[in-house]
């Protein structure tokens, strides 16, 4: 019995059709194997976390406690107003408005006498020269992957104790209480040093952000009144004091430890391959939505297929930690170097981050937990010239209280600026105050 013949094309169809049908069932396999991937906690960076963040001093010295302990005193007003946001800080104008509301005013001073018992507790911890907290690692769930948390509490409180500061200096100028208004712009400055040394960006912005409101209602001040010279001299020792040793620069060497603890709690681990990206895991970390137009990559659903299909074209472990490594690298270097330094020898930093998140489309990690160092630099260097500044714009108005007029150079200055404020490091341009 002959075996029956089929033509050509019969034949060309059933190879493709059972190729089309195996080659499915390994994806289906694939899929399952890849989905089911569990990632290898094997270097426990919280410890780490902590040992590098907190500095060789004794417990006495740490201003956390007390920092904490001023929030939880904090009052809120009894009802919310336009003079208790934490964007308003034109104090002036809005002491201005307040003049003709009596019952809003007269709530005003009623929550900032209610507040003396944390403004009390801040300056007890503006009066230690460090900060540091004990990082733990976030809550464990289906829903989220644990991870290296900052202390809420902090973040959430040092805004609004600052608003209750800033409204004190404002009624301590217009009564011309110098003194106070001294002490409290340097407990307000001391909060933004003690919040841009310590260890996540999010909390050096805060950092920079309050320091950057201070510069403005001092600079509000210094327009609007006439400062006798002692206060003026209390003003520029408050100011020195506030950066005893020198104005801090951004710095991601503790978030490139937190995304590395990331990276293994998202990624498989490396063993003799090099880590696939963890749908399931992921979902923790990542903000759940859509496609994100304006910033070009896709906010993912550890539920969601497309989401899960990026995952399996996503660049490997090996490949995103070399990255964040990288990343660190290339910010230490540039810290050591203003921007304006690194755009005359053409290496601006922002093209070097901008080019790494070109290189690699694929790569959700990346783009939405590289850190923007870039940025968080070139704030830094901002806000320190402004600083500066002000320090030179507290110095020239010494000199003009003692001579009558001001100087005919800023090099007679000199004996007046404080330590690492030459008239060399301001450049035109630089601040606008």
């Amino acid at each position: 019995m002959t075996e029956k013949s089929y033509p050509t094309w019969i034949k060309v169809v059933g190879y493709a059709c059972r190729t089309i049908i195996i080659t499915f069932i390994i994806l289906i396999c694939y899929t399952f194997w890849f989905v089911r991937g569990k990632p290898t906690i094997s270097i426990d960076y919280v410890t780490k976390f902590n040992e590098m963040a907190r500095p060789v001093a004794d417990e006495s010295l740490n201003a956390a406690p007390y920092y904490l302990k001023a929030i939880e005193l904090y009052v809120e007003p009894e009802e919310e107003y336009d003079w208790h946001r934490r964007h308003k800080w034109n104090k002036f104008q809005q002491s201005l408005d307040l003049k003709s509301k009596p019952q809003e005013l007269q709530v005003l001073t009623k929550w900032l006498q209610a507040n003396r018992p944390a403004v009390e507790e801040l300056r007890l911890a503006t009066a230690k020269p460090h900060c540091w907290f004990k990082y733990e690692v976030g809550p464990h769930s289906e829903r989220r992957i644990a991870s290296i948390i900052v202390p809420p509490l902090f973040l959430n409180g040092s805004m609004q104790i600052t608003n209750v500061l800033s409204w004190q200096m404002q009624f301590a100028a217009e009564r011309g209480s110098w003194n106070l208004f001294a002490a409290d712009m340097k407990s307000v400055k001391t909060l933004a040093r003690h919040l841009m040394q310590c260890p996540f960006l999010i909390e050096q912005f805060e950092g920079q952000y309050i320091d950057q409101l201070a510069h403005r209602q001092l600079i509000q001040v210094l327009r609007r009144y006439s400062l006798p010279p002692s206060a003026l001299q209390r003003l520029a020792q408050a100011l020195d004091e506030s950066f005893p040793s020198g104005y801090p620069i951004a710095d991601i060497s503790f978030e490139s430890l937190g995304l590395l603890d990331a990276a293994q709690r998202v990624f498989t681990d490396d063993g003799s391959g090099d880590g696939h990206f963890i749908p399931s895991a992921a979902g923790g970390f990542f903000p759940t939505g859509t496609i994100d137009n304006t910033r070009g990559y896709y906010y993912p659903s550890a539920g969601d297929p497309f989401f899960v299909a990026r995952t399996m074209i996503h660049p490997s472990r090996r490949e995103t930690v070399e990255i964040i490594k990288q990343c660190k690298k290339m910010q230490d270097s540039y810290r050591l170097t203003t921007p304006y330094q690194d755009y005359v020898a053409g290496r601006p930093v922002d093209v070097w981050f901008r080019r790494t998140i070109e290189e690699n489309p694929r790569n959700l990690f990346i783009k939405t937990l590289l850190p923007a160092t870039q940025r968080a630099v070139w704030y830094s260097y901002t806000n320190k010239a402004k600083h500066q500044a002000a320090q030179t714009v507290v110095a020239l108005l010494r000199y003009k209280a003692e001579h009558n007029e001001f100087p005919d150079s800023l090099e007679q200055l000199i004996p007046e600026l404080p330590k690492g404020c030459s008239t060399g490091s301001l450049r035109p341009g630089t601040t606008n105050l």
